[in-house]
């Protein structure tokens, strides 16, 4: 798949589980959480550190969620993202978009092994319906020929 491709597909899901979600609306996990929720996103908030966020329960990886979801976005530090990676494996996530900054060598490298699917060094809000400045981003990249193809 193309990287156009697998964005298209990572975001044609409904079930995206959120791993970083924070009830601290400064960081950004609760930002892309809270987006993807506006925007008709069954968001799954995914953090050890709380039993719930806004009122909605919170898994502490994603082997807890109930649903099955084949979307995850990561938002963590890239020392934890390889062990992410190893749990969206055994959860069965087919779909992983690493939130700029959030990606490591030894993840990239385990969803290349695994057959999973990833996006990396994109921000999610560029392309999840984008709005505002998102937006404007979206369309000075478009403009210079810089999306994914």
């Amino acid at each position: 798949m193309t990287k156009k491709e697998i964005v298209d597909a990572f975001l044609s899901e409904t079930d995206i589980a959120v791993v970083g979600a924070s009830r601290n609306q400064r960081k950004f996990g609760s930002v892309c959480y809270n987006e993807l929720k506006s925007k008709g996103y069954n968001a799954y908030p995914v953090n050890p550190n709380y039993p719930d966020i806004e009122g909605e329960k919170c898994y502490g990886n994603l082997k807890m969620i109930p649903a099955n979801v084949k979307a995850a976005l990561i938002v963590v530090p890239p020392a934890e993202s390889g062990k992410v990676v190893n749990d969206a494996i055994e959860a069965g996530i087919k779909y992983i978009w690493f939130q700029q900054g959030s990606h490591s060598n030894v993840a990239l490298q385990l969803c290349s092994e695994k057959g999973l699917n990833e996006v990396h060094g994109e921000c999610i809000l560029m392309f999840a319906q984008p709005k505002g400045v998102h937006k404007f981003h979206r369309w000075i990249w478009k403009t210079i020929r810089m999306l994914p193809k």
